[in-house]
């Protein structure tokens, strides 16, 4: 598996892009505008039952904030693939987010992937019970 992002900078804070993400049998495409930092990852995934809907992932981040110190992270999730028929279906993942140093709490991370054919739309979000949540919607599609 590899996930690659394509950014091109407009101005001093803001990126616009495109991401891909390919394995051994699918390829997925999204759009991307980011303000005020660079990222890059290396994303790990497996199955754990041989149907290959329940699976666990694994992402390394590699942060870099202008103005501020570089730094590590790492998310680990478990998701569970619910086939709706008709090539629909709802992926409901959960996991944590922590830096490599553990200098800080770990954080929780849920999400929801629906996906209707080659499109996926997701809902995923972290830091939900602190002061300043994230949330990420995005729309996605399979070449």
């Amino acid at each position: 598996m590899a996930y690659t992002t394509f950014q091109y900078g407009l101005g001093d804070r803001l990126a616009t892009g495109i991401d891909l993400y390919t394995g051994p049998d699918v390829a997925y495409w999204g759009a991307l505008i980011r303000y005020a930092y660079l990222t890059s990852a290396l994303y790990l995934n497996g199955a754990i039952s041989s149907n290959g809907n329940l699976f666990w992932c694994t992402n390394t981040w590699w942060i870099v904030n202008k103005g501020a110190a570089y730094t590590f992270s790492n998310y680990e999730y478990l998701g569970y693939t619910v086939d709706l028929g008709k090539s629909y279906a709802i992926t409901p993942m959960i996991g944590t987010i922590h830096s490599w140093k553990f200098d800080k709490d770990v954080d929780m991370a849920a999400g929801l992937y629906f996906t209707a054919g080659n499109w996926n739309l997701y809902v995923w979000g972290n830091d939900l019970l602190n002061d300043h949540p994230r949330l990420v919607v995005g729309l996605d599609f399979v070449y």
